[in-house]
């Protein structure tokens, strides 16, 4: 009888979590961004030259966004040229500048240098020239 009488919660509690799970995606991609932008900011800007390049998804935000693998030959200011790779959404107006054999600017982990960052701010001035490790 008691049922008959008492209202159903489940409408509030279906809506509360649905507005639970929205903030955790929100939180994740503000958190996610808040991270890329700081290994750019704290990362060794390193020449680069685009080896390879391959379609791929990720994250971005709350929707599974196109993104680039980027197969990168950095070349340190220090040290011998290496291999890395990245996979990251590159914004539409950069793509004309992100392809096999052209030259990038890319920031790099100081303390894990297999770790490499696309950085939108390099990308707002000439591409570097290759170094002469690179000839």
């Amino acid at each position: 009888m008691e049922r008959l009488i008492r209202p159903s919660r489940i409408r509030e509690w279906l809506g509360l979590a649905l507005v639970a799970l929205i903030g955790l995606l929100l939180s994740y991609a503000l958190y996610r961004d808040h991270q890329v932008a700081r290994a750019a900011e704290e990362g060794t800007p390193t020449t680069a030259q685009v080896e390879r390049m391959e379609p791929g998804r990720c994250l971005v935000g709350t929707k599974t966004e196109r993104c680039l693998t980027l197969t990168l030959k950095l070349y340190p200011a220090v040290g011998a040229p290496y291999s890395a790779s990245l996979t990251q959404s590159i914004p539409l107006e950069w793509m004309s500048r992100v392809q096999p054999g052209s030259w990038l600017t890319v920031a790099v982990a100081p303390t894990a240098p297999q770790q490499a960052t696309f950085d939108v701010r390099t990308m707002y001035v000439a591409p570097p020239a290759p170094p002469a490790s690179a000839q």
